[in-house]
């Protein structure tokens, strides 16, 4: 039989992919504090060498899962959204945080450790800068979003991550139950000021 030989590019997303897997794995079972780099290596059956040849510790790893998780939802979004069987409707949770909570959904089986593990709460913590960024081209790019001139900007950003990511420790700690549009139409009853369509003002900076 005939071995089929990857491209390099190719050989080193399935090692990145193990590698993921492994921690994930790990993160659902133990502190992160106390998950080593040998575990990560044993777990995902590669050498020490391939793994530094990726990363340089568990840390530069977790910051890793995060960016490949928000550049998957910042891919564009219209086509993906609507491959999810989703489409964005007036007064609907911004796009961006909507096609967040399908990818969370679809892929639960690798992220559920980081979401439900005893860690859960650092990666969520992690997350948010990524998710403040989301949110800020979000309501700048959005004209029918409403938003209060009374209100600083950045406050409002940290209104909206703070909920989403209390959204998603609730969902995950329900085994993901609900659809993503359910848990769209619970963030938009509790946030329909800042994120439904409406009258159209300027943003209050400080």
């Amino acid at each position: 039989m005939l071995r089929t030989v990857l491209d390099p590019d190719r050989r080193r997303q399935r090692t990145q992919q193990a590698i993921f897997d492994a921690f994930a794995g790990l993160f659902a079972v133990e502190n992160y504090s106390d998950i080593t780099v040998q575990q990560i290596i044993r777990e995902a059956n590669i050498g020490r060498s391939t793994f530094y040849d990726h990363y340089q510790s568990k840390e530069d790893l977790l910051d890793d899962l995060c960016v490949d998780m928000f550049h998957h939802v910042a891919s564009p979004r219209p086509s993906t959204l609507q491959d999810h069987g989703f489409e964005q409707r007036p007064g609907e949770l911004m796009p961006a945080l909507t096609h967040l909570l399908f990818h969370l959904r679809e892929d639960n089986a690798r992220l559920r450790g980081l979401l439900t593990g005893t860690s859960s709460g650092l990666f969520l913590k992690k997350i948010k800068p990524y998710l403040h960024a989301l949110v800020k081209d979000e309501l700048r790019a959005d004209q029918h979003c409403y938003l209060c001139d009374e209100v600083p900007e950045d406050f409002l950003i940290n209104h909206i991550v703070g909920c989403f990511t209390t959204a998603v420790d609730w969902w995950a700690s329900h085994d993901f139950k609900e659809s993503p549009i359910t848990l769209n139409s619970y963030l938009c009853t509790l946030l329909p000021a800042e994120i439904t369509a409406g009258e159209h003002t300027s943003i209050h900076k400080k």
